[in-house]
């Protein structure tokens, strides 16, 4: 199975792809910013990858016939913490570049079987619907037909990253005898969008059970090496914007009382978040992290809070800890020699690989004809050794 990924990051959909049955094989990767394609050479070589704007790439730069092409383009115009330029943002416009190639690719007769395109949840709302719809309408125009899934990582690992996956693929006929109601991927939010969408030619995977339990723990994700816990008196601000919260408050209290019950530490995580022009820090105590994300200043790097008994110190995660929450084995990850920001950066602006696997098993499975059953989980076992 031969697959071109842009907007390649540091190639997390390239190593979900790779864990996945079918032999998955890339053709070529395409990212713009130096400091990822320093951290995806160190993983995967220079061969296949092309560090470029994506609009200097053309179908003459793919070798081969590729079966799928992947694209993870940009978020911050569809983020509902960005600008809500929507697709015609500079930043997330560049999805017309990825439709150009598949363009090029058809005029040379290397049509892929498979398009993936993937990003935020906003994606469904910009623009009140409309630029999911000019997404999906331009697959159908492509010969694709569409099927939309919401898939968040917390299903695999101990970390909330619900994105949004646009599959089309060359298919004949209007494949709509699934119901998309009878699977959790394609929760109301999707549905909605379904409904209002139902003029567009639609396939349907008949998707596999999402797991039933996680590969890792929070605790199993923590680097307990890491000292890098804050001074005093930046842990005394970092209490005060805790007691901004009354949630958050009682969620530190909690974990307090349960340390001093049975002896053990406890662990939650946090972001900061202006709540009525008022700092608060936000604390998470189900075992979660809160969404990762690119490295921007303090107020976007997830915190950990330690709770032994009635002590509380505080931190910024590691590397290490990011690409475990993300699905990487930290220990077999080949670490660039580059600041822990660009590290931190590259993993918040990924995709989880356990999702990227699901799906890829999912359109396997699909294209073979096979009616799917319990995913096979032997690449991640060793996540959780």
């Amino acid at each position: 199975m031969n697959f071109v990924e842009l907007f390649a990051g540091i190639g997390l959909f390239r190593r979900g792809l790779e864990a996945a049955p079918g032999n998955w094989r890339c053709l070529l990767a395409n990212d713009i910013d130096i400091h990822k394609c320093t951290i995806y050479r160190a993983q995967y070589g220079v061969c296949d990858l092309i560090q470029d704007h994506i609009a200097h790439l053309t179908a003459d730069h793919i070798p081969g016939h590729p079966d799928l092409l992947t694209g993870s383009f940009p978020c911050q115009d569809l983020s509902l913490a960005g600008n809500r330029l929507g697709l015609a943002g500079e930043r997330s416009g560049q999805a017309q570049h990825f439709f150009r190639l598949v363009e090029e690719l058809q005029h040379q007769n290397r049509t892929p079987h498979t398009l993936v395109l993937e990003n935020v949840v906003g994606l469904l709302t910009s623009h009140h619907g409309a630029d999911v719809r000019a997404l999906l309408e331009k697959m159908n125009t492509l010969g694709y037909a569409v099927d939309l899934l919401l898939l968040d990582a917390v299903y695999w690992l101990p970390h909330s990253r619900p994105r949004i996956f646009v599959v089309g693929r060359q298919v004949e006929g209007n494949s709509m005898d699934i119901s998309p109601e009878d699977h959790p991927a394609r929760p109301q939010l999707v549905l909605r969008t379904l409904r209002v969408n139902r003029n567009l030619r639609w396939a349907f995977m008949n998707l596999p059970p999402l797991p039933v339990e996680r590969l890792l723990t929070l605790q199993a994700c923590i680097d307990v090496e890491d000292e890098a816990w804050f001074p005093s008196d930046i842990q005394a601000r970092e209490l005060g914007y805790i007691a901004n919260g009354p949630h958050s408050l009682a969620r530190l209290r909690a974990a307090q009382l349960a340390s001093l019950a049975d002896g053990h530490t406890r662990y939650l995580t946090g972001y900061r978040r202006m709540r009525r022009e008022v700092t608060n820090l936000e604390l998470r105590g189900d075992g979660v992290a809160g969404c990762l994300r690119t490295v921007t200043g303090g107020s976007s790097r997830q915190m950990l809070i330690r709770v032994t008994g009635q002590s509380v110190s505080l931190r910024f995660m590691n590397p290490r800890e990011y690409a475990l929450l993300m699905g990487v084995n930290a220990a077999e990850w080949q670490w660039a020699d580059l600041p822990n920001y660009r590290h931190l950066t590259g993993f918040g602006d990924a995709v989880a690989v356990p999702v990227v696997t699901w799906l890829a098993q999912s359109m396997l499975l699909q294209q073979a004809g096979v009616v799917p059953a319990a995913m096979v989980e032997e690449p991640l076992e060793a996540l959780r050794a």
